[in-house]
């Protein structure tokens, strides 16, 4: 069942780690696919969040995102089902729409894009300037078509995970961060940085050997994924060091978040190969603020923070 909850909906978007990236090949040609094989003149692959429908992807369209009330994506994610218009100006729902009235769309196919969590994230639109019925192959070809496009999500997503803690990967975590800096500040919205490092783990490296470490790095992983909300960024940035981005949280907050972090590591033993281990870890916080520059002018400032807590004696949370 489509579930309808559109704060899980906005959640699950912001874990693809999508929005206001550079077009890429794989989107290109599906919008370019969708195009030909239905003889239409538009075409595209959109995401809905709160405000707009953003385009991923577009075949004979310039446009590259339309305000959410004003898209016919707006439509289509609503049901599980696509939303086929076989004349818009007879429809009292979209006839006045701009798509409609400044682009000329007088008909639209539209498949929503499914999670496997059960949200509708966007649409894989087609649109004709000329009333059509489509045909049953048309809408079975949007559907296969839909069905690439969250396929190739999900590759993104894999490619965007380090295989060990199941954190996001260096890389992937400050594009992703990049992303939320712009849309905090769009929005106005609130956003801190924690800095997390592993007490002493060169020590449990030396004394137990790599693949010991290695179990704890996973352990703590899944200690932070747990304590974690959906929509923060949690990315694995240095061997045994961690960042997190914590969306509508301001320093306060964060702090609180990583007090819980740092008691739930510092409560928890981990086992691996026969032995039964207590670690330790750091915490520097950062709030966003208009001084901020870049990514990396953030962890700048939350691991100066970070390297207080470890000059102070470790097992510490420090905010700058």
């Amino acid at each position: 069942m489509l579930d309808m909850s559109e704060k899980g909906r906005l959640a699950a978007l912001e874990r693809k780690a999508v929005l206001d990236t550079p077009h890429e090949e794989p989107f290109d040609r599906i919008a370019e696919i969708a195009r030909l094989v239905l003889k239409v003149p538009m075409a595209n692959v959109g995401l809905v969040d709160a405000q707009r429908h953003w385009l991923k992807a577009a075949s004979g369209i310039s446009l590259s995102e339309i305000p959410r009330e004003a898209s016919f994506g707006n439509h289509t994610i609503q049901s599980e089902c696509p939303l086929v218009v076989p004349d818009t100006l007879a429809d009292p729902r979209f006839r006045d729409l701009p798509p409609v009235r400044d682009l000329g769309v007088r008909a639209y196919l539209g498949v929503p894009l499914h999670t496997s969590e059960g949200f509708n994230i966007g649409a894989l639109s087609a649109f004709d300037v000329k009333p059509r019925a489509f045909t049953p192959e048309d809408v079975a070809i949007m559907r296969h078509l839909a069905a690439l496009v969250m396929n190739e999500f999900e590759l993104r997503e894999i490619a965007a995970k380090d295989g060990l803690t199941g954190a996001m990967t260096r890389r992937s975590w400050i594009e992703g961060v990049r992303q939320e800096i712009e849309r905090c500040r769009r929005y106005d919205i609130a956003g801190s940085l924690v800095m997390m490092d592993i007490d002493h783990f060169k020590k449990v490296n030396d004394t137990y050997g790599h693949p010991v470490g290695d179990a704890v790095l996973r352990s703590i992983g899944e200690v932070c994924l747990t304590e974690l909300r959906n929509a923060d960024l949690f990315g694995r940035v240095g061997g045994e060091e961690f960042a997190i981005f914590l969306p509508h949280t301001d320093a306060d907050h964060a702090r609180i978040c990583a007090e819980r972090l740092r008691t739930r590591i510092d409560g928890t033993f981990f086992r691996a190969a026969g032995a039964r281990l207590h670690v330790t870890a750091s915490f520097g916080i950062c709030a966003l603020g208009n001084d901020i520059a870049s990514v990396e002018h953030w962890l700048h400032r939350a691991d100066a923070a970070l390297y207080r807590a470890k000059r102070d004696g470790r097992n510490l949370c420090c905010v700058a």
